[in-house]
Parts: C-alpha cells; structure tokens; sequence
C-alpha cells in the first residue's frame, strides 16, 4: 500500500509541509548570516576614556571651556587611525532637498510655531551635524590621518557628491605633505567642478617651503580663463610667500587684468612680501596712478601704509594718494600716514 494515501497524524510534518517551510529557514538563515557579518565586519566606532569617538567629537564642539576642548582633541588623536573608517565613512553626505525645502517653509511660520520642539526634531539634521565633526576629527588628527589620503582622494574625485567631495578635499589640506599631492592634480585637472577650491586649500594649507611644489601649477592657473581659479592662485601666491623672485613678476603681470577683482587680488598678495618692499615701490605706483578702480587704489593704499616703515619711498605714494579722486582712498592715505604719527607721539 503506498504510504502517500495513508492520512497524516494531526500535528505530523508531512511532506507538504516540510517543503513549506524550507524556504522560510533559508530566508531566517541567510538573515542570521548577514547580521553577522554585518556585525563583524562594520567598522566599530573606537573608544577612548569610557566615550566613543563621536562622543568626544560632540563634547570638542558644544563645550566652551578650554580644559574640555583640550581634552576631547587629546582622546582624538589618542583613538587615532582607529577612528578613520568612522571618519570617512560620515563625512560621505549629501544633503536631502526634501529638507532643506522643509526648512524654508518652517522659516515662514510665526515664531511661536518655529520654536516647536517637533518640528526642530525633525529638520534636525544628524548625519550633515556628524559629517561636519567628521571633517574636524580628520583636521584634528592631521598627519596621523596620512592612511586615508587614497580614500580621500577618491572621495574627492567623485564629481556628482559635491558636499562629500569639498570635505575630502578640505580634508587632504589638513593632512600635511601626504595631502598635497593630490590637491595638485586636481588644481590642474580641467575636468575638476572644485578646481578653485583646491588651489584655495592649498593656499590656506602649505604655506613657505612646504607649497614649494604647487607654485608651478599656481602660476600657470593665474592666467587661466576662469576668473574665480585665477584669482584664488593669485591670492594663494601670496599666502604661501615663498620665492619672490618669482613670484613677484608673475603678480605685477596680473596687475594688467581687465578684472578689478584680479587686479586687487594681485595687490593684495604682494602685501605678503614685506622684505622685498623696495622692490614694490614703482609698482604701487603705477597703481595709484593709473588704475581705474578705486578699490584698487585702496588695496594699493593698504599695502604702501603696511610696507612705509620697509620703504621710505612709500610715504610719498600715500601722500600723493590723499589727493585721489575717491574719498575713500583720501581717507585710507590719511589714516595710514596718521597711524605712524600716532605710533610715533606714543612712544616719545
């Protein structure tokens, strides 16, 4: 007799129901397997002192005594490359517009309606609060972040994540000699969105002998066409003030722009050159004489009233300049010759 007719037992495992329930095991199983590995293989956030890395990167940015800053930046760099995957991994964040279109609609409401503890929870936004202490934990750690600066780079590649991509970018300045390399590519890569900002981070970040292999693709890029790349490689120049000798030409050359904001920039960075003021003197001159802009003449002004005690060539600049057309360069020429005389009577 086939054993398939005979009638099941009640509460027996049949065959049917054997095969019913095989899928559902593998589904349980294969959950199981990947919460696991999940578990094991997520980068744990590091701990130092009791508190975890973001802890410490929270208590860095809400306390405003001293002792707690100073202790929150030690138990950071304490952590050290242990805190990197967390790091990196936060500072990947885009913005939502859903939000950012709830928060201009918020903006709207009466002020009793703003201040409603909901809707403050809700605009909230937690991963762009955790991406900013992520970019401060990577300055924090500075040179000891050098592990990251391949990952860094790849993130800043990543043309369409422009919020994640400005923070590796930030990041790499932070860094020290391992970033700047990197930094350099892109400031001379054509095809980069962020070409301004990484000649802006190289400026703010590589100052004297330490920016000494970006001057190449720093002088190139005050030519370029994009006025906003040119005028941070001008302002750059000058910020890392390092060989005059050639640098000072390339910075009197853009002294000829047809941009006024070029032209001030170019004055603005020769302000950094105190030892070579001498140097300057005819090329001041040349501005307060002929520029046609009067913020120019100003940014002129500045530099001749900061440089006067190196140059005594450059008295007569100022003087010669409180009889400019623009009032407003009249009274920055007085106030510079007036600040020396007030030095002076103080210490007789």
């Amino acid at each position: 007799m086939d054993t398939r007719d005979q009638p099941q037992a009640p509460g027996s495992n049949g065959p049917q129901t054997r095969s019913r329930r095989r899928p559902l095991l593998w589904l349980t199983t294969a959950l199981v397997v990947l919460g696991l590995g999940g578990f094991f293989l997520w980068e744990r956030e590091p701990v130092c002192r009791g508190k975890r890395l973001s802890q410490w990167l929270e208590s860095l940015v809400s306390s405003s005594e001293l002792d707690d800053t100073k202790s929150a930046e030690a138990a950071i760099r304490q952590i050290g490359v242990r805190g990197l995957p967390c790091l990196l991994r936060w500072i990947r964040y885009e913005p939502h517009t859903g939000k950012g279109v709830f928060r201009s609609l918020v903006a709207k409401l009466p002020p009793r309606l703003r201040s409603n503890r909901v809707l403050y929870l809700f605009m909230e936004d937690k991963a762009g609060r955790r991406a900013a202490e992520g970019e401060i934990g990577l300055a924090i750690l500075g040179p000891q972040a050098a592990p990251a600066v391949p990952q860094l780079t790849r993130l800043m590649r990543r043309y369409t994540s422009t919020n994640s991509s400005l923070a590796a970018l930030r990041s790499l300045g932070c860094v020290g000699s391992a970033g700047l390399p990197p930094l350099i590519e892109a400031a001379q890569d054509r095809q980069f969105p962020n070409r301004s900002a990484a000649v802006a981070t190289i400026g703010m970040n590589f100052r004297g002998t330490n920016g000494l292999p970006a001057l190449p693709v720093l002088i190139r890029c005050t030519g370029d066409r994009d006025a906003r790349l040119a005028r941070a490689a001008i302002l750059a120049l000058g910020t890392i003030n390092a060989e005059p000798e050639t640098v000072i030409p390339v910075l009197t050359n853009r002294l000829h722009e047809s941009k006024p904001e070029l032209r001030g920039a170019a004055v603005y960075a020769l302000g950094s050159f105190k030892s070579q003021a001498a140097q300057l003197v005819s090329a001041l001159r040349e501005v307060l004489e002929r520029d046609p802009d009067p913020g120019v003449r100003s940014e002129a002004v500045a530099v001749a009233g900061k440089f006067k005690d190196q140059a005594a060539e450059m008295v007569p600049l100022l003087n010669a300049a409180t009889k400019d057309s623009d009032q407003n360069v009249r009274e920055a020429a007085n106030d510079a010759l007036r600040s020396g005389r007030d030095a002076a009577r103080y210490f007789d």
